[in-house]
């Protein structure tokens, strides 16, 4: 075994008894606080829960392996994947921008309403734009305007351009 091997191997030995060990605490102070009769349930399901993350853990290993590996003589000889179209950087990143906006009022009123009134102030060919209302629901959650409240406020930005 290799030094880098080892001292993986150890991190993972260390790791899972350190996970037993929480758990194992965890499971012994719970069977103190419920009745006799139902401490055989804790205890399996303490079992349960360390099984579970180490099933996890070896289900995330096998899925980097397999995305790691190089593709089999059989995926080689089927028929080639049509090329992903690839959009610019600058669009990709704006169509996110309006998606966090929507979800966010704090991003929506520092950082994209200055950027959209920043761009109606450079053509002032038409009336001004106005901050799309919310409705209260929106207000509450702290959502930023709608999607198509933000799609209307582009559309009216593309027409005076």
């Amino acid at each position: 075994m290799s030094p880098s091997a080892e001292r993986r191997a150890l991190r993972l030995v260390v790791g899972y008894t350190v996970i037993g060990a929480v758990v194992s605490l965890a499971a012994f102070l719970v069977t103190l606080a419920v009745d006799p009769g139902r401490r055989p349930v804790v205890i399996r399901l303490a079992a349960v829960a360390v099984v579970a993350i180490v099933l996890g853990q070896l289900l995330a290993a096998a899925r980097r392996r397999l995305e790691e590996a190089s593709p089999s003589v059989f995926d080689r000889a089927g028929p080639p994947r049509p090329a992903e179209p690839r959009l610019d950087r600058r669009f990709r990143e704006a169509v996110e921008e309006m998606r966090f906006a929507t979800r966010s009022h704090g991003y929506w009123t520092r950082v994209v309403w200055p950027h959209l009134s920043a761009l109606d102030q450079r053509f002032p060919a038409g009336a001004p734009l106005v901050e799309p209302s919310r409705p209260w629901w929106r207000q509450r959650l702290r959502l930023g305007p709608s999607f198509a409240a933000v799609r209307a406020l582009v559309a009216r930005l593309e027409q005076r351009t």
